[in-house]
């Protein structure tokens, strides 16, 4: 998908925005230690045996890295995981479901 991020810093290392994507739907980004977070609720992100949704949090963790593999704030590519966990107890189970994934974005 592509997504348009806004942003506004106060220093280098403060900053708050938004992403919106293409795929309808949109979220706040942050960064925090050099990393950038975005968050957002995902409704009916599973469906329980029964057919009852679950909803899920979605969480980028993103930073720029350089050809090397290392952190390069001037990089124009950027790589972290996608992940979304579910809340306990949903689906009659006593964990919180999980899906987590590696991420890779190249700025266009």
């Amino acid at each position: 998908s592509t997504w348009t991020i806004s942003t506004q810093c106060v220093s280098p290392s403060d900053c708050t925005g938004t992403v919106n994507s293409d795929a309808g739907w949109s979220a706040p980004i942050y960064t925090t230690n050099g990393l950038w977070y975005v968050k957002r609720k995902v409704p009916n992100w599973r469906y329980c045996a029964d057919g009852v949704p679950v909803e899920g949090l979605q969480t980028y963790m993103i930073y720029p890295v350089g050809a090397n593999g290392h952190y390069d704030a001037d990089a124009r590519e950027y790589t972290g995981f996608d992940k979304t966990i579910g809340p306990s107890g949903s689906c009659g189970r006593n964990q919180w479901p999980v899906i987590e994934m590696p991420f890779y974005m190249k700025v266009a």
